[in-house]
C-alpha cells in the first residue's frame, strides 16, 4: 500500500528530534535540525547537489544513524523523477533503504521502543511498500505495508503530543479505504488492517498542513493530490498547489500539479504559459505532461481538437521513454483522444483510447469517464 512516500523522510527526522524534549531521544543538538531542514529545502527545489554536500554533514555527525542513508534515499527518489532515471538508479535507491533499515532495526534491538528507530522503520517499509506498489509487485508491497502499519500504530495516540502524528495518521486513515477502491487486487488484503476514513484522514492532513511545522510541505502536498486525483475538486486543491509551487520553484512535480489545479478551474492562458515552462525543461517526463497540459488547453480550452490531437499524440508517442512508474499523465492523454474521437463518430478508436485509459489510471475522473463509455458501448 503506497500510502507514504519516501518523503516522509524528513518528517520522521523531525518528529524524533522533538522528542528529545523528554529525553527520549539521542539526538541533543539544535544544529542537526538545522541541517536536516536545509537538505530537505534543497531537495524539495531539486537543487539535489546541494542537498548531497549538506546531508553530508549529517553523515560526520551521526555515522551510524539511519539519517544519512535515509536523506540520501529522499534526495535520489526526486532526482530520479527529475532525470526520468528510475530504471537506472532504483538498485542504489534501495541499498540506500537497507542501509538505514539495518541501522534503524539495530537500534530496536538494543532498545525496541527507541523512538528514532521505530520511526525510521516506519518510513523505510513505507517507502519499501510505495516502491513495489509501483513496480506492481503486490506481495512485497502488501508484506512492507503490513510492517508499516505496526509502526503506524503507535502514532494513532500521539496526535495530541505532536502534530507531526497528524500527518502519517491522516495519510493512513485516507488511504486505508481509497487505495483498495482504485486498486482492487488489494482488497484481499485489507483484513490485516484497521478501517480508517477519508473525511477522517482529510481533517487530519488538514490539521497537519496547518499547525505542523516539518510535515507542513508533505500535508499540503497530499492534500493537494487527494483533491486533484480522488475528489476532482480542483478549486480545493489550487491553495495548496499554490504554496508549494511558491516555495519550491525549481520543483517541476510541484510545478505540474498546479498547472493541474488551474486547469481544473479553467485558468487556461496561465496554464499555457506554465506549460511552456515543463516543455522547455529538458525533462522527458516533465516535457511529456507539457503536451497532455497543453491537449487538454487547446481541446478544452481554446476547442481547438486538431491540435489538442497533435499534442495528445506526442505524449503518448513520448510514454515508452518514460520510466517514471507515474502513468497519470499518459491516461489523460489516451481519455483526450477517446474523446476526440467520439466527438468524430470513430467509436471502435475512442473504445479502444479508453481502455487503455483505464488500464492506466488513477485519477478517479479518468476512471469513471472511462467506465462509463465503455460500459454504454457494450
Amino acid at each position: 500500500m503506497k500510502v507514504i512516500l519516501i518523503h516522509i523522510t524528513g518528517i520522521i527526522l523531525m518528529v524524533t528530534l522533538s522528542l528529545k524534549a523528554a529525553g527520549q531521544s539521542m539526538l541533543k543538538d539544535e544544529e542537526i535540525k538545522v541541517t536536516i531542514l536545509k537538505a530537505m529545502d534543497f531537495t524539495y527545489n531539486f537543487e539535489f547537489d546541494e542537498a548531497d554536500e549538506v546531508i553530508s554533514e549529517v553523515k560526520s555527525a551521526y555515522p551510524t544513524h539511519p539519517a544519512y542513508n535515509f536523506l540520501k534515499a529522499m534526495n535520489l527518489y526526486w532526482k530520479m523523477y527529475y532525470f526520468n532515471s528510475f530504471k537506472e538508479n532504483s538498485a542504489e535507491y534501495l541499498k540506500y533503504l537497507d542501509a538505514a533499515l539495518q541501522q534503524a532495526q539495530a537500534r530496536i534491538s538494543k532498545n525496541n521502543k527507541d523512538p528514532e528507530g521505530v520511526f525510521f522503520s516506519l518510513a523505510i517499509y513505507s517507502s519499501l511498500a510505495q516502491y513495489h506498489s509501483q513496480m506492481k509487485e503486490t506481495m512485497k508491497a502488501v508484506n512492507n505495508a503490513k510492517k508499516t502499519y505496526e509502526y503506524v500504530k503507535t502514532g494513532f495516540n500521539l496526535k495530541d503530543v505532536f502534530n507531526e502524528f497528524y500527518f502519517t495518521t491522516g495519510l493512513y486513515d485516507f488511504y486505508v479505504q481509497q487505495f483498495p477502491e482504485t486498486h482492487p487486487v488489494f482488497r484481499p488484503f485489507m483484513v490485516f488492517f484497521s478501517p480508517g476514513g477519508k473525511e477522517k484522514g482529510i481533517k487530519e492532513l488538514e490539521i497537519a498542513a496547518t499547525n505542523s511545522l516539518f510535515s507542513k510541505v508533505e500535508a499540503n502536498h497530499y492534500l493537494a493530490n487527494i483533491f486533484l486525483r480522488y475528489q476532482n475538486i480542483p478549486e480545493k486543491a489550487v491553495k495548496y498547489t499554490n504554496l508549494l509551487f511558491t516555495k519550491y520553484p525549481n520543483n517541476l512535480y510541484f510545478l505540474s500539479r498546479h498547472i493541474e489545479s488551474l486547469i481544473g478551474i479553467g485558468e487556461y492562458s496561465e496554464t499555457e504559459k506554465l506549460s511552456l515552462t515543463l516543455r522547455n525543461s529538458g525533462k522527458k517526463y516533465f516535457e511529456m505532461a507539457s503536451y497532455v497540459f497543453l491537449g487538454i488547453i487547446n481541446e478544452k480550452g481554446k476547442k481547438r481538437p486538431e491540435h489538442a490531437k497533435a499534442f495528445y499524440l506526442r505524449a503518448v508517442n513520448m510514454a515508452p521513454e518514460i520510466n517514471t512508474p507515474n502513468k497519470d499523465y499518459v491516461s489523460f492523454a489516451y481519455a483526450g483522444l477517446a474523446r476526440i474521437a467520439e466527438s468524430r463518430g470513430e467509436r471502435d478508436k475512442a473504445k479502444a483510447y479508453y481502455q487503455r485509459a483505464l488500464e492506466l489510471a488513477e485519477y478517479t475522473s479518468v476512471i469513471e469517464e472511462a467506465e462509463k463509455y465503455l460500459k454504454k458501448g457494450k
